[in-house]
């Protein structure tokens, strides 16, 4: 597939998601974003979000389970003034389980979202018929400056010192490749906030 066709179908994924998200109340009050099918005599498969702007490579694979399951992504919960941990994610997803009264379903993690999938795998064995990674590298090996960059991060809370255009950079340096060029993502991280 060519740079553009990429770039053009990852439009269209995008525009797909956002069009079917609606809002859900939590039995705790708050308010999400959900995508979520009516399929409720269905299994049910929940893809594991990460941040809302990268939800679309679960696009291809929503559109071939939609028919024979109920299939659900949601943004989730970000926080730049809290830690907000993989623990953390899989009690958010037990609690969009309970208030969509889901006892079991399957789970689709894509790379960073595995280690949540792991997480719930392990605390909660019996919501979880199965867990399927996608794209999980079994270790990641950042060159240097950015791995001193990551530690540093990890550390110390800089993500308000330093403008979301230099974290962008840094993150499209590091994602970048042959069918993804970097001014692509570039133009998509600069307008993630903080």
């Amino acid at each position: 597939m060519s740079n553009s066709n990429v770039l053009n179908q990852s439009a269209k994924d995008k525009n797909f998601l956002d069009g079917n998200m609606k809002e859900m109340r939590m039995k705790n009050g708050a308010v999400i974003k959900i995508f979520v099918t009516q399929n409720v005599d269905k299994q049910t498969i929940l893809f594991v979000p990460m941040i809302k702007e990268v939800d679309l490579v679960y696009v291809p694979l929503i559109k071939h389970f939609i028919n024979d399951y109920r299939v659900i992504v949601y943004e989730p919960n970000l926080s730049t003034v809290k830690k907000f941990g993989i623990e953390d994610r899989a009690k958010e997803i037990i609690s969009i389980l309970d208030a969509l009264d889901i006892l079991q379903c399957n789970i689709i993690a894509w790379s960073d979202t595995c280690s949540t999938a792991y997480c719930l795998g392990k605390n909660y064995p019996n919501r979880c018929l199965s867990i399927t990674f996608v794209g999980i590298a079994d270790r990641y090996i950042l060159p240097q400056p950015f791995q001193l960059l990551i530690a540093v991060l990890s550390k110390y809370p800089l993500e308000k010192v330093i403008p979301s255009k230099i974290s962008a950079y840094f993150i499209s340096k590091c994602l970048g490749g042959n069918h993804i060029s970097y001014k692509w993502l570039y133009d998509k991280a600069k307008n993630i906030p903080n």
